[in-house]
């Protein structure tokens, strides 16, 4: 599956990007909004869901240049500040 990003902090001009995404992913989004009911989107932060999916995958076991990949970052050094908070014991 493919979701067109339209604009982002990382993108100002509004070039947009293809992100790739699962079914499985799709699924799990459609189960939130239903969830949440028909609260104002606004209410929830984009930036917390990226940098907890960037973190999610770290711990899964992804390589860094697919976290990048996947939330849009250009810099390993601002995905590193993201990512040290991570419950990942790299030790493991």
């Amino acid at each position: 599956m493919r979701v067109i990003i339209r604009r982002s902090k990382a993108d100002p001009f509004g070039q947009g990007r293809v992100a790739f995404t699962s079914k499985s992913n799709a699924d799990a989004v459609e189960e939130w909004l239903t969830w949440r009911g028909s609260e104002d989107i606004d209410a929830f932060s984009r930036h917390s869901l990226r940098v907890g999916a960037a973190q999610d995958m770290l711990c899964a076991g992804y390589e860094v240049a697919a976290i990048m990949r996947a939330g849009g970052w250009k810099s390993v050094n601002i995905l590193g500040r993201y990512l040290e908070m991570s419950e990942h014991n790299v030790c493991a």
